[in-house]
């Protein structure tokens, strides 16, 4: 069974609702007001609004495709000379190799009785060459343990 007093409540308050609505006119309903029905020019207003938000999406986009793909090659570059070096590889063979990769690329290598470690850095860029780059700088370091004891 229902509650006067609550069904007396929700009468009360939709009939003030109601009020409120009427009194507000045109702010509480967009449909009164002819000049807020017209349409005209959204469409311009919405690829104004648009078009920037999509330019600053696609730059973020090409930015962090091309800040992977710097990074994946320094990883490659300081992986492989520090595979080769375990393998037994000469020193200055493998920078040579390293910096015909990378050569802008800082090469430090550290010998250890059973590991190799190499680090690497380069400068990098953040960004679409046409656009503009901010730069930063990237970093490396792989192990590998020594397959070949060789006396360095």
């Amino acid at each position: 069974m229902v509650d006067h007093k609550q069904r007396f409540c929700t009468v009360l308050w939709l009939k003030v609702a109601i009020q409120t609505v009427d009194s507000l006119g045109w702010l509480a309903n967009p449909r009164n007001c002819p000049a807020l029905r017209k349409d005209e020019g959204m469409a311009t207003l919405e690829a104004a609004l648009m078009v920037p938000v999509l330019f600053l999406m696609t730059f973020v986009f090409l930015s962090g495709i091309s800040l992977g793909v710097q990074a994946l090659s320094l990883s490659d570059a300081t992986r492989t000379a520090a595979r080769e070096l375990a393998r037994g590889a000469r020193e200055d063979s493998v920078r040579e190799i390293f910096h015909r990769n990378e050569p802008s690329a800082l090469l430090q290598i550290t010998w250890d009785t059973n590991t190799i470690s190499v680090e690497s850095q380069k400068p990098g860029e953040f960004g679409v060459s046409f656009m503009g780059t901010i730069p930063f700088e990237l970093s490396q370091s792989h192990t590998a343990p020594r397959e070949w004891l060789n006396v360095q």
